[in-house]
């Protein structure tokens, strides 16, 4: 299956990917806060949805150009 160094690999790309997972949560929470402190205009889940779907073929032509 995995040799140790496969395992280290995994669990520490695990690790980065968690802290810096809950550094952005806490990042965007701030970012969310002082928007609506200087009365900015909320985001929309049309937008959201955009944002989604660029992201997602964005990963999608990344993936392709890997493999």
């Amino acid at each position: 299956m995995w040799d140790e160094a496969e395992r280290r690999a995994a669990l520490l790309g695990a690790i980065v990917g968690a802290v810096s997972g809950a550094a952005m949560g806490v990042l965007y929470q701030r970012w969310k806060r002082g928007q609506r402190m200087r009365g900015a205009a909320p985001i929309n889940a049309k937008q959201v949805v955009r944002l989604g779907t660029a992201i997602a073929t964005v990963l999608r032509r990344f993936v392709e150009l890997i493999s």
